[in-house]
């Protein structure tokens, strides 16, 4: 009797397996490395052959294995990372599933040196086929090569796409680790190329540094928070520090990089009208909480992971970053732009955690504690620009003011240690610039002496978020132009109202239980029937916000009850606004409507461009600015007010 159902063999099922576990280059070199991490490795090298195409080689210096282990662990299904049921759900390693090595071993050659510091075992496999086992001479620790990925399933190998594309997906995965696991030196090479580089030095910092590079790492905020069962800790980017996309946003659960949207959405939640739609800031959040709490075992790849407490976690995130945020200060300062000057003359410039450039002497790295920056400001030439902002090199993101202190905006005997954070200070060891790829030297840097230094001061909690500003006109009846002893400001006045009315409208918005009142003679509203059917599923929620509505007729309704503060101001407008967003997402919630409505009436009612202000209206203006919560930009995330030096604008006279 043939049976129609058999046994598959394990070779063909592995190649199965690889289906999932091993989809391209960075998949293996992801395997390899989460291995070598668990193996306790304080150094990984990964050195590629076209991207890994031809050849990925990653040697660690972990703990090794012994002969019978380096050959059982090309076995389906063997690991040493869990034993039982209580592990799998408490589990503390990146890898578990046992799966990785025979998926890799069945789609490629690989060969295995491995050591424990005594003899050492060498393990060859092609195609998923053993080859050989034989002792040998080696380190303690693990090489792996991995030679011809897909050589035997041709499909796979054809759809792999350019070497660039391979090894932008490769170093965007030692990013990750490298910001994961600070504590480890990586090493990233590509046709003996070295790409990555970092110096295992625990400190987030510096892997920072070395991902995104100094401009940008310096612009970064520390974020710290916990509860009864997270506790996250991370650096964010001022809000002016914007991408295009998320994936600049790097999340670690207990060590492990995941992806998850829902987080995603709970961090730019936190930037909440502080940056414009559809951009994302930077962000390193590393959570650490009881593995019990959350699932990795959901996808062969270990990226998706599922919380048991997600919406605790994601109101944390949010207000953690809301809280830091509202903390500081952000008026743009428009840089001037950097003069050519003779390379040969270049010095030694030293900086501080708000300074612009790196410190460069013939492409070397020095870093100044800051008490030596200290010393530097009160020198003869610094009194005489530390006032005034000057950019190093010409960037597209603005530099931020950022303040938390004396109503004093830009000083010269401030501590920088008061700023955002300390100075990135690397490991005292010679360092050539080329250990750090992230980083883009300008080819000229001006005089040291011509440097001002930017600081950022600390603001107490009662002190102004906005300067204390003389008006001084209008330009093109849109923007205020003011000034004080720091230079010149620009408003934007609709920006500028928007922020206020919308703090206004949310506020009243959320308390409008308290504050209603029944009409005397109720208002009547009659709507298409396609919007009609989608109010009445949407009753309670309008009721949620002091909005009471009852059926009249085929497709009108009577308003009974509607907030105090509505009454006497354009009622129907208001009412009209909000039927709107209901009926533009109807999956809403109250707090999502008193937030778009809250938008949409501050811009609809704020005053517009070219409309005149008198000297008067502007100064008002500005002083209801001043006690918004956050002035600095609009609802949609656009800058309110903009600023540039008074030596920035005696540089472009060649006064100075």
């Amino acid at each position: 009797m043939n049976n129609k159902i058999i046994l598959m063999s394990q070779q063909l099922s592995n190649k199965i397996a690889a289906g999932e576990v091993v989809e391209r280059p960075a998949s293996v070199v992801k395997e390899l490395v989460e291995n070598a991490i668990d193996a306790n490795s304080t150094e990984i090298e990964v050195i590629l052959l076209d991207s890994g195409i031809r050849s990925i080689t990653v040697i660690d210096n972990g703990d090794g294995m012994e002969r019978e282990d380096a050959v059982m662990a090309f076995e389906r299904h063997a690991t040493s990372k869990i034993h039982d049921e209580y592990e799998l759900f408490h589990i503390q390693t990146l890898g578990f599933r046992g799966e990785a090595l025979p998926s890799i071993a069945s789609v490629s050659q690989v060969t295995m040196e491995t050591s424990t510091g005594d003899v050492g075992t060498k393990v060859v496999i092609h195609g998923g086929n053993e080859k050989e086992v034989i002792a040998t001479s080696a380190r303690k620790g693990t090489k792996f090569v991995v030679e011809n990925l897909f050589y035997n399933t041709p499909a796979r190998l054809k759809y792999l796409k350019s070497v660039h594309t391979e090894l932008a997906h490769i170093v965007d995965f030692i990013n990750r680790m490298a910001l994961a696991h600070p504590e480890i030196r990586f090493r990233l090479l590509n046709n003996q190329k070295e790409i990555i580089k970092t110096f295992g030095s625990n400190d987030f910092k510096q892997a920072l540094a070395v991902v995104y590079g100094l401009d940008t790492a310096k612009k970064m905020m520390h974020i710290e928070a916990e509860d009864y069962d997270f506790k996250i800790d991370g650096y964010i980017s001022i809000p002016q520090v914007q991408k295009n996309t998320r994936n600049a946003i790097t999340l670690i659960v207990n060590g492990r990089s995941i992806k998850n949207y829902s987080l995603i959405r709970a961090i730019t939640d936190g930037y909440h009208t502080m940056m414009p739609k559809n951009c994302f800031p930077i962000a390193l959040l590393s959570i650490t909480m009881d593995p019990l709490l959350v699932d990795v075992n959901v996808h062969p790849s270990k990226l998706e992971v599922r919380f048991s407490k997600e919406q605790q976690l994601k109101e944390l995130i949010t207000e953690t970053i809301r809280k830091v945020l509202l903390q500081k200060q952000f008026i743009t300062q428009i840089e001037r732009q950097k003069m050519p000057k003779d390379t040969s003359a270049q010095q030694k410039i030293s900086f501080s955690a708000t300074e612009k450039a790196p410190v460069v002497e013939q492409r070397e790295f020095k870093y100044p504690n800051a008490a030596e920056t200290r010393s530097d400001a009160t020198t003869p030439k610094r009194e005489q620009v530390a006032q005034f902002i000057e950019a190093i090199k010409p960037d597209k993101e603005a530099t931020m003011t950022l303040s938390e202190g004396e109503p004093e905006w830009l000083v010269d005997k401030t501590d920088v240690n008061q700023g955002m954070d300390p100075v990135f200070d690397l490991p005292g060891r010679e360092t050539d610039a080329a250990t750090l790829p992230a980083v883009e030297l300008p080819e000229a840097l001006p005089e040291a002496e011509d440097l001002a230094e930017k600081t950022y001061v600390r603001e107490e909690a009662n002190a102004a978020k906005i300067p204390d500003l003389e008006v001084i006109g209008q330009f093109r009846g849109t923007y205020i132009m003011a000034q004080n002893e720091d230079g010149l400001f620009i408003i934007d006045q609709h920006a500028a109202q928007e922020r206020i009315k919308y703090e206004m409208y949310f506020a009243q918005l959320g308390q409008p239980i308290t504050a209603w009142q029944d009409l005397l003679i109720p208002h009547t509203i009659e709507l298409p029937y396609n919007e009609f059917i989608v109010i009445d599923a949407h009753l309670d929620l309008l009721a949620g916000i002091g909005l009471v509505l009852e059926a009249f007729g085929h497709q009108s309704y009577i308003i009974r009850t509607m907030p105090v503060w509505m009454t006497g101001l354009r009622e129907d407008e208001y009412i009209q606004a909000i039927i709107d967003q209901i009926v533009e997402k109807q999956d809403i919630s109250v707090a999502d409507l008193r937030e778009a409505a809250a938008i949409m009436m501050s811009c609809r009612y704020s005053i517009k461009a070219n409309h005149n202000l008198t000297i008067t209206e502007m100064e008002d203006l500005i002083n209801e600015l001043r006690k918004c919560e956050s002035p600095y930009t609009c609802p949609h995330g656009r800058p309110v007010i903009i600023s540039y030096s008074v030596y920035d604008v005696e540089k472009w006279f060649k006064r100075v």
